[in-house]
C-alpha cells in the first residue's frame, strides 16, 4: 500500500494565472499566504519577476531573472493571506496581457539571524533573516556579504535536512548571475546559472568545496556568493516524499524520452541539461492549456512568451519527456530538474493523483 503524505501540496505550492488590468489588483483563491512569488507573462516578452518576504519592506522587492539589476519597482504591493496584491506600474500587471505566478509558502514572518537551533557556530555570518517551513522543505534567507577572506561563512537554512536546491543572487550592491547548486552535481563546486544557457560549471570560491548540512549552508569568498557590504538571497529547497523532488536524469536524444519518477502528478517542473552550454532551462506548469503532450514551456534565462512545442506529459507519478531537443533530453547528458506536486500518488486525504 502507498504511504500517505502528511502535507497537501496546495497549501504550499500553488499555481495562479490572471490577466493584468493596468491598475492596483489583488490576485486571491492561493489558499495560504506566499512568502515567494515568481510572475512571468506568457502571451509575450517580459523578465521574469521574484518576490519574497524577506524583501518586501525594501525600495527594491523585485529581482529579474534575465536583467542582473535589482528591479526599481513597487509592482508587488502585498503578500496576502489568500494571494497578493499589484501596483497598475510595471510589466508585471499590463492591461490585457496574460500572466502566470508561481507561490511557495514559506515560514512566514522571517526570523532573525541563524536559523540552525543554536545560534551561529562561528560568528563570522550574523546578519541573516531566514524564512522557513520545515515540513516543505522551503526556505528563504537573506544575509549580507562578508567577503569570507578564504574562510567559510556558515549560516542556518532551517530547513533540518540537507538542501537539493539553492538559488543564490546578490541584490544590492552588484550585477551578478543567479548561482544555481544543486546536491546531485558531482563537485560542492558546480553550478548553472538560471539566467544564461551556461552549462554547470566550477565556481570555486563560492562554496569551497564545500556542502551543505542538515542545519547549515557555506558561502566562501566569491563577490557572488559572499562579497562584504553587499546583500544576498538564497532560495533553498530540500526533496519531501510527494511533495518536491530536485534530481537528475539521463537523456536519450529519443522523441520516445526518459520518464522520471516523482512520486506525485507535478504543477511545476523546471529542468536544464548541465552538460550543454547552449541550450535553455525549461518550465512547465499544470495551470496553462491542461492536456498532455501540449504543456507549453516558458525559458527563465530569456524573456521570451511561452513556446507551443510538444515537450512533456504530467503523469499521475513524474513526468515523460516526449521531446529529443538537446536542452531538455541530449543522448547521455545528466539533465538536472526540480519539480513540486499537484497530487502525490495518495496523500492523507486519501484523494489518489490522475494524469492530467
Amino acid at each position: 500500500m502507498a504511504a500517505y503524505i502528511s502535507i497537501q501540496p496546495k497549501d504550499n505550492f500553488n499555481v495562479i494565472s490572471y490577466t493584468g488590468t493596468g491598475a492596483a489588483q489583488s490576485l486571491t483563491g492561493l489558499g495560504f499566504q506566499p512568502d515567494l512569488v515568481w510572475l512571468k507573462r506568457t502571451n509575450g516578452t517580459s523578465e521574469h519577476i521574484l518576490f519574497d518576504v524577506n524583501r518586501m519592506s525594501d525600495t527594491n522587492k523585485a529581482q529579474y531573472i534575465t536583467n542582473g539589476n535589482t528591479v526599481s519597482t513597487t509592482v508587488m504591493v502585498s503578500l496576502d493571506s489568500d494571494g497578493f496584491s499589484l501596483t497598475g506600474t510595471d510589466s508585471g500587471n499590463t492591461s490585457g496581457e496574460e500572466y502566470i505566478a508561481y507561490c511557495w509558502k514559506g515560514g512566514g514572518v522571517v526570523s532573525e539571524d541563524n536559523y540552525d537551533g543554536s545560534g551561529n557556530p562561528d560568528g563570522n555570518a550574523e546578519d541573516s533573516t531566514v524564512s522557513a517551513n520545515a515540513s516543505a522543505g522551503i526556505s528563504i534567507i537573506k544575509y549580507s556579504g562578508t567577503g569570507g577572506g578564504g574562510a567559510n561563512c556558515w549560516m542556518g537554512h532551517g530547513l533540518g535536512k540537507k538542501p537539493d536546491w539553492q538559488l543564490f543572487k546578490v541584490i544590492v550592491g552588484r550585477t551578478g548571475d543567479w548561482y544555481d547548486w544543486r546536491s546531485d552535481i558531482t563537485s560542492a563546486n558546480y553550478a548553472s546559472n538560471l539566467n544564461t544557457a551556461n552549462a554547470s560549471s566550477s565556481v570555486t570560491t563560492a562554496w569551497n568545496s564545500t556542502d551543505p548540512n542538515t542545519t547549515l549552508f557555506v558561502v566562501g569568498s566569491a563577490d557572488q556568493t559572499n562579497e562584504a557590504g553587499n546583500k544576498f538571497i538564497n532560495y533553498c529547497f530540500t526533496s519531501i516524499k510527494g511533495f518536491s523532488k530536485m534530481s537528475s536524469f539521463i537523456g536519450n536524444g529519443n522523441a520516445n524520452g526518459p520518464f522520471v519518477y516523482t512520486g506525485f502528478r507535478p504543477a511545476w517542473v523546471v529542468v536544464k541539461n548541465s552538460e550543454n552550454g547552449s541550450t535553455n532551462h525549461y518550465m512547465w506548469d499544470r495551470k496553462r492549456l491542461g492536456y498532455n503532450v501540449d504543456n507549453n514551456s516558458l525559458y527563465p534565462n530569456t524573456t521570451a512568451a511561452q513556446q507551443t512545442d510538444n515537450e512533456v506529459d504530467f503523469l499521475s507519478n513524474g513526468f515523460k519527456i516526449r521531446n529529443s531537443d538537446s536542452g531538455l533530453n541530449g543522448s547521455g547528458n545528466k539533465i538536472i530538474y526540480s519539480a513540486f506536486a499537484e497530487f502525490p500518488i495518495v496523500s492523507s486525504n486519501s484523494k489518489a493523483g490522475t494524469a492530467r
